[in-house]
């Protein structure tokens, strides 16, 4: 029991500390921030303690913008403004004393909007099935702008 516990206090602290790089996705010289839009998969890492140990994580990773596929899979891209089709693949995993582990890839489709960020994350719908929904919420507004299944 121990163990478990410091090597999900490891990964707690590893999912911490590293970077995100930001791959820009249009050609030419860097804009300033606030001329282009940018896109982040969001990771998130829930920990309960009792009754039994569980915990969960889920992860989205870009693969592609507007056809384009990436060298490889990023968590931030910057793109311009406009109507964007973002491919991704979300993951979904609980530890606990069943094991789940789930993944879905889709495409997801928004107009972006300069000096807006938008955050891709995993919903779930169900704790004990992961059956999980993907969104895309512009940070400034809070909206849902798109979403799969």
């Amino acid at each position: 029991m121990k163990s478990i516990l410091m090597i999900l206090l490891l990964v707690i602290l590893l999912s911490f500390g590293c970077a995100t790089i930001t791959t820009r996705m249009y050609t030419g010289d860097e804009l300033p921030k606030e001329q282009v839009a940018i896109i982040e998969g969001r990771d998130t890492f829930l920990f309960i303690p009792l009754p039994i140990l569980w915990a969960s994580r889920s992860a989205v990773e870009i693969l592609e913008v507007d056809g384009k596929p990436l060298s490889r899979p990023t968590k931030k891209c910057e793109v311009l403004p406009g109507l964007h089709n973002v491919g991704v693949q979300a993951y979904y995993i609980r530890f606990s004393v069943a094991d789940l582990e789930a993944s879905r890839s889709g495409s997801l489709q928004f107009n972006a909007e300069a000096g807006h960020q938008y955050k891709i994350n995993v919903r779930y719908r169900n704790w004990q099935i992961p059956a999980f929904r993907v969104n895309v919420i512009d940070t400034k507004s809070g909206e849902i702008v798109a979403s799969y299944p």
